[in-house]
């Protein structure tokens, strides 16, 4: 066998482990999230009982994009648990609409633009925390009613609040990409973290929700590992009476065995010319 044949085979091999690897996490699919009506409609409230509770992500913001909802939940004004993010680090980040110290908002001055991230918005039982890649950016000390109901509302992206009131206005989604979205009851971060990679985020005990987007394009009903199953509808507007549309599936992140394989095909290449 010649020696570029022997070349062509061993990048044909690595080219398919890489497809394996692929499959089992080396990379990974994204939701995105392209327009302001693009909505997921989660059926299903996730249960903190008046408690601490961690939002947490992997997230891409569009350059210039305006503030924009991520998450959110809702019972009446009760309850209020949202997150709201612009690509130059404006947010919004709520506890209970119906307090005056339940509705923080400002600046986090260390937000990439199209550059993936990791965002954590924790709740503690006093302090409402946001960290951008593991690093605390914005702090306040908040309160509000935490508790849960069967008519509670959620979404992921656009966002229309009127459980139980009159229905208001649709709040636009954020623009940009989602490459998995966690919820947990329980303040999961206390001080500056390492943040972690999608391989290392699984259920547990008090994970609420956890979506990753790895379907394929053309998917309308994502799938929850949590133990709670919630049925997730693409393009499915949690009230009605507005125009919602679908986040974008089936895109790909490049992961460590795509990599590889072009490393190892060009070492390869570099030695048969040697």
């Amino acid at each position: 066998m010649s020696k570029l044949v022997q070349l062509q085979s061993c990048c044909v091999l690595v080219a398919a482990a890489a497809a394996t690897n692929s499959q089992a996490g080396y990379t990974n699919g994204y939701a995105h999230f392209g327009a302001q009506s693009d909505t997921i409609q989660i059926l299903g409230n996730t249960i903190f009982n008046s408690g601490a509770f961690t939002y947490e992500m992997q997230i891409r913001l569009a350059p210039g994009a305006p503030i924009g909802q991520v998450i959110s939940e809702q019972r009446d004004t009760y309850e209020d648990k949202t997150l709201r993010l612009g690509a130059d680090g404006t947010y919004t980040a709520s506890g209970s609409a119906s307090h005056p110290l339940g509705h923080n908002q400002g600046q986090l001055n260390n937000v990439p633009t199209e550059q993936w991230f990791h965002l954590a918005y924790v709740y503690d039982g006093t302090y409402a925390k946001l960290y951008v890649n593991g690093a605390l950016s914005a702090s306040h000390v908040t309160t509000g009613v935490y508790g849960d109901h069967s008519g509670s509302w959620m979404s992921i992206g656009m966002f229309r609040y009127g459980a139980g009131w009159g229905a208001t206005p649709a709040y636009s989604s954020f623009l940009g990409d989602l490459d998995w979205i966690h919820v947990s009851a329980g303040a999961k971060y206390t001080s500056d973290f390492v943040a972690p990679e999608e391989s290392q985020i699984s259920a547990d005990s008090s994970t609420q929700l956890l979506l990753k987007f790895n379907e394929a394009a053309g998917t309308s009903v994502l799938y929850d590992e949590s133990a709670s199953h919630f049925v997730c509808n693409l393009g499915v507007a949690v009230s009605p009476g507005v125009i919602a549309t679908s986040p974008t599936l089936g895109n790909v992140v490049p992961g460590p065995a795509a990599s590889g394989m072009l490393v190892l095909c060009g070492l390869l290449r570099r030695r048969r010319r040697s």
